[in-house]
């Protein structure tokens, strides 16, 4: 049997070079109104894509033979199906993608019949994504949650099998399908799935505050979760987001309370990434692991203060990669200054809040910058095109105050309808690779007026002329959408003509590169609609 190669979930490649393209509608039928009603009845006819994908492989690598059908009913035998000779190997692998693709699908799997229920409860591997979310909730119900949650945790094994992804992404099932948990109801959640914290190796815990229902509160439940925080040995990655108004008193285990356990108790070394959504501290607490990513998120309506925010990132002073976005109401204060002597990156949307809020935060490593503009709007709306200008030159002009961020070898500008603020950025005379993405035309963004920082040489204070960024290697592009007035099929063509434009705009430049100018050969990338055209010296266009 030739090796089966799957490259998207809903096709698959064999090497002989057969495709065999499934059912993609199956998927979906859960996200009606009759998987909800009858969710246990719908799990053959969820999980049919997979048999679909099955009978569809065999019928391209069996050799072609006389048909079974019989003459009475025109059905295939039963015993000649392809699908049952399938060994128990081939369906892992295949029931695994699916989970990979809904991790809810290992209980149609398990209900579909006899065989596939067997290989299911055989091999808990398919159980180690733990999920209670709109999806589980709609399939499985709301009314039993802690008893099916149970369950899936007894599937994934003992102490000895692999680690669990857990995602309890509450806030998700609240809003869609109007499910109001009480505290006590929450609480029991979190304490099922604290039952395997020394295997989690993900953990995602995410609460809508206004659709919880007030109920006994016993706090003898915070303890033993908070016990069971303590055995995260195995723990990677962490998501915590927290929506909605506090409706009554905070006694139960909310995802602040949980992201407090977590920075209590240091019992993850393996931790890596941390993202945080709406939470923030009240007093300082430091996380002394290294950590890859922080991921700081803060909306309007959270009422959470600057000072709060600063904390949070005075936590993790060992991190390489910081992302902040969102803004506060709250009006802004002065904080202390922090260091933070590992940070190699960093991802921020310009904003006035996070704009005040990084002119105290000292970064003497940092080497890339991203300023994404894209979902200000989202975050403030408060915020105009001019202000979001304004706030990319208040952070480019604080960071090029420092003489050590003169050592920024990359920045990347994810831009709207923002003019590119080229005189902010000269000051990083360093830089070797510049990425600006604009949602507008790749015309407009090779517009030679528009690139004159890069092409036209400047006079120096000592009368010489000199070319600007002089150690920029590398040029990228990116556009969105289809050029003005040229339809999407003839989207390379014209980039290739572009950057048969751009050679004879950067000749100069090129030509004083070759001639011992002192500046590097720039190199230019021109993205769009997923075409990239290389731009080279003394090359076509490619």
């Amino acid at each position: 049997m030739p090796t089966i190669v799957i490259q998207n979930p809903l096709v698959m490649r064999y090497r002989r070079g057969a495709t065999c393209i499934t059912d993609s509608n199956c998927f979906t039928m859960r996200e009606n109104g009759m998987a909800r009603a009858l969710p246990f009845t719908l799990y053959a006819s969820l999980f049919s894509t997979a048999t679909t994908m099955l009978r569809a492989l065999f019928s391209a690598l069996l050799p072609r033979r006389p048909s079974t059908m019989t003459s009475a009913d025109n059905v295939p035998q039963d015993k000649e199906s392809p699908i049952k000779r399938l060994d128990a190997d081939v369906l892992l692998h295949i029931f695994s993608l699916c989970r990979d693709i809904d991790p809810v699908s290992v209980w149609a799997i398990s209900r579909t019949c006899s065989r596939w229920r067997q290989v299911s409860l055989e091999f808990a591997s398919l159980w180690t994504h733990i999920v209670v979310d709109s999806s589980s909730i709609g399939l499985l119900g709301k009314s039993h949650c802690l008893h099916w949650l149970d369950l899936w945790i007894g599937r994934t094994g003992g102490r000895d099998i692999p680690r669990v992804d857990v995602t309890l992404d509450l806030a998700d099932a609240q809003r869609k399908h109007g499910w109001a948990p009480t505290c006590t109801e929450v609480d029991d959640i979190l304490l099922a799935a604290g039952s395997v914290a020394f295997r989690w190796r993900s953990f995602t815990y995410t609460l809508d505050r206004s659709f919880v229902r007030a109920g006994p509160i016993h706090s003898w439940k915070s303890l033993v979760f908070g016990t069971c925080m303590a055995r995260t040995a195995q723990l990677e990655k962490v998501r915590v987001a927290e929506h909605g108004k506090r409706a009554f008193r905070d006694s139960y285990l909310l995802p602040q309370v949980f992201y407090l356990f977590l920075l209590c108790n240091q019992s993850s070394p393996r931790l890596r990434s941390v993202s945080l959504f709406n939470i923030a501290l009240q007093v300082e607490r430091t996380w002394t692991a290294e950590m890859d990513d922080v991921y700081c998120t803060i909306s309007p309506d959270a009422n959470i203060g600057p000072e709060r925010v600063h904390l949070v990132i005075a936590a993790y002073p060992l991190m390489r990669r910081l992302h902040l976005a969102g803004s506060s109401l709250l009006p802004t204060i002065a904080t202390p200054s922090i260091t933070l002597g590992r940070l190699e990156a960093l991802t921020i949307e310009p904003n006035t809040f996070l704009a005040q809020l990084l002119s105290s935060v000292d970064m003497p490593c940092l080497s890339r910058l991203t300023l994404d503009a894209r979902n200000i709007s989202k975050h403030d709306q408060t915020l105009s095109s001019w202000t979001t200008q304004q706030c990319l030159a208040d952070i480019l002009t604080e960071l090029a105050l420092r003489s050590s961020y003169w050592q920024l070898k990359l920045i990347v500008l994810k831009l709207t309808d923002d003019a590119v603020p080229w005189c902010y950025m000269e000051s990083f005379s360093s830089l070797e690779t510049l990425h600006i993405s604009k949602s507008q035309y790749m015309d407009s963004l090779t517009d030679p007026s528009h690139l004159s920082s890069l092409t036209q040489e400047v006079v120096r204070d000592d009368a010489l002329l000199t070319w600007r960024f002089p150690m920029l290697r590398m040029l990228i592009l990116e556009g969105a959408g289809g050029s003005s007035g040229i339809s999407s099929g003839k989207t390379n063509q014209r980039l290739i003509q572009l950057g048969s434009e751009l050679k004879d705009v950067f000749g100069d430049r090129w030509d004083a590169a070759r001639n011992g100018g002192g500046i590097e050969v720039l190199a230019i990338d021109l993205i769009q609609s997923n075409v990239k055209v290389e731009v080279r010296y003394g090359k076509s266009c490619t």
